[in-house]
């Protein structure tokens, strides 16, 4: 769902003026008496003769909400005007349609309480026979904090107004924090907030607000001066002494996760550092925030800054096993999804070993979901990446090893599963066993291999031992690149590395230019000084001088090796599968 440049064009006269509407009577001389409603509030349905025809176009321009990237400075306010036109018409029309498109709006930066939460609330209060899709929608935990936050709030708003569903809205807040879910702390602190200020509070629900408060599972910094905890429930974490650690604890959660959100691609050393100082407190906000960027990825949103980056890399680092249902989530998206819009190259390089410090060597985990077909791809192949690591910890032998890859190939045949089969052949050539051919030669038979990613002929080369990598190859496929400090492994990348002593720059182009064009010369450098003794003694398919002008050619004409790429090392796998999969 990538958002194109927003243009005015393709709408009707109406619409379009909609667009570029300013409520300023200065602005707009002509409108100064023309559908204001009391209070100042616009009819924007007799300003714009708008009707229900024209919801398709007003949810359009709705979904732009918070996309200042592909709007005109001009129309930056019009997709909140299209929110406040559509609460105008029909409510059995626009309610569903909204309570969708909301997740895939942005609104971790807009200022959704004062734009969005009152024209929804609005629909429900109009039509009271909606509101059961709102209280519906309440209970969706895989919209993203902000979406939920802004649900909660408007069917608290159109409960206030239609008493009759105003205990079903209580039972489903209080429902939700007997759950005791661990990656809800600021949508949780939202409910106890709500909670707090129950009338005639049961001394039940005054305990179990108690108990979520006090075993950290609720945000304190934003409910810790709340009146109705410290009146109703007795809890005064600004003021008393045995409850005030606990909220400062969270307040330096608060600034640690403010650090790791930073725009600029700072490294934030120190912050990764206090994080560990309260790892057992600040675990539940980090799979908050895997869980949020998953929410968002669905519809393809970036979430603008790092902290999902540190967040996965400490969950993996502190072996937090609560994390693992969010990464499992996170890879059940498109590899698309998961590639550009949470992971980046971490979905190849990390992330098989942040499953394995998370799941350990527990085979039968990895074997059931290798052979269920109902495995999300993302996740099958990572899984499949991560299984040599049981044999790094000689929980599984490497015979029985490639046995089960040998397994698996049957299974994706049956599938039809070309990426399923590309991937395991990709790592079965390692064996160098010939005994595996006629399963990879049915797969190439069926087109179930890309051979762009390994060819027919250098898999049948590798599986009977005429042009294998032997060692090198099996030490490239077991060791893989596991990591236990979350300093040590991203200090180093590039991401965090462009603004870094650098006092001097200003930000000049052509400056920056030739020191990226330095890196990545030195980067295929040190490529070839690693790689190049490998390729002139363990690969046969390629001649020694052919493969050092390969080599040659790229660092004299800066030539960069994409992940796609054939590896240079002349394996016939691309470079991601092959020498850039470690």
């Amino acid at each position: 769902m990538r958002k194109k440049a927003f243009t005015t064009s393709d709408f009707s006269p109406s619409i379009q003026e909609l667009c570029w509407f300013s409520p300023s009577p200065s602005a707009d001389p002509a409108h100064q008496d023309k559908g204001q409603k009391d209070k100042g509030q616009i009819n924007y349905v007799e300003l714009f003769s708008l009707t229900d025809d024209d919801i398709p176009a007003l949810l359009e321009i709705a979904q732009r909400y918070g996309d200042i990237v592909n709007l005109h400075p001009g129309n930056w306010d019009a997709p909140v005007h299209a929110w406040k036109a559509l609460s105008q018409l029909s409510p059995k029309k626009v309610v569903p349609e909204a309570l969708e498109l909301i997740n895939s709006i942005d609104l971790t930066d807009g200022d959704w309480f004062n734009d969005l939460h009152e024209p929804l609330a609005d629909l429900a209060i109009r039509e009271p026979e909606t509101i059961p899709l709102f209280l519906a929608a309440m209970q969706e935990d895989q919209r993203h904090t902000e979406t939920r936050s802004l649900i909660l709030e408007a069917t608290r708003w159109a409960t206030v107004k239609t008493p009759q569903y105003q205990q079903a809205f209580y039972d489903i807040l209080v429902n939700q924090l007997k759950e005791f879910r661990i990656d809800c702390r600021n949508y949780y602190a939202l409910v106890v907030a709500e909670l707090a200020f129950t009338e005639d509070m049961t001394q039940e629900l005054k305990e179990l607000l108690r108990k979520v408060c006090l075993e950290g599972l609720v945000n304190l910094s934003v409910v810790a001066c709340n009146d109705g905890l410290k009146e109703n429930v007795g809890l005064d974490f600004e003021e008393d002494p045995a409850l005030k650690p606990i909220y400062e604890e969270f307040e330096n959660i608060k600034k640690i996760l403010c650090h790791f959100s930073d725009r600029d691609a700072v490294f934030s050393r120190q912050a990764i550092l206090d994080a560990k100082e309260c790892r057992e407190r600040i675990i539940p906000s980090l799979i908050e925030s895997v869980r949020d960027t998953t929410a968002l990825a669905r519809y393809e949103i970036s979430y603008s800054d790092n902290t999902v980056t540190f967040a996965v890399h400490l969950l993996a680092e502190f072996q937090a096993k609560e994390a693992l249902p969010a990464l499992l989530d996170s890879l059940s998206l498109t590899e698309d999804q998961c590639y550009d819009y949470i992971y980046g190259d971490s979905l190849f390089e990390s992330i098989p070993g942040m499953l394995y410090r998370l799941i350990g060597d527990d085979f039968d985990f990895y074997d059931e979901k290798l052979r269920d077909p109902k495995t999300p791809p993302v996740l099958r192949a990572r899984l499949l990446s991560a299984l040599p690591r049981l044999v790094k910890s000689k929980t599984l032998e490497e015979e029985k090893f490639f046995d089960l890859l040998a397994e698996y190939l049957r299974i994706a045949t049956d599938e039809n599963n070309e990426k399923f089969a590309t991937d395991i052949v990709c790592d079965l050539v390692d064996s160098g066993n010939p005994k595996y051919w006629s399963l990879a030669q049915e797969a190439f038979d069926k087109d179930l291999v890309d051979e762009v990613m390994i060819n027919r002929q250098s898999t049948e080369d590798y599986l009977h031992g005429k042009a294998r990598f032997g060692k090198a190859g099996m030490e490239r496929l077991f060791d893989g690149c596991d990591f236990t400090d979350t300093i040590t492994e991203l200090e180093s990348w590039r991401w965090f590395q462009s603004d870094q002593d650098d006092d001097d720059d200003d930000d000049d182009d052509d400056d920056y230019d030739d020191e990226d064009d330095e890196y990545y010369n030195n980067m295929l450098q040190r490529y070839a000084r690693a790689k190049l003794d490998r390729v002139l003694h363990t690969s046969a398919f390629v001649d020694d001088n052919e493969a050092a002008d390969d080599i040659a050619n790229r660092l004299e004409t800066n030539q960069r090796i994409g992940r796609n790429d054939p590896c240079p090392c002349g394996s016939g796998k691309k470079y991601k599968m092959c020498c850039g999969k470690n």
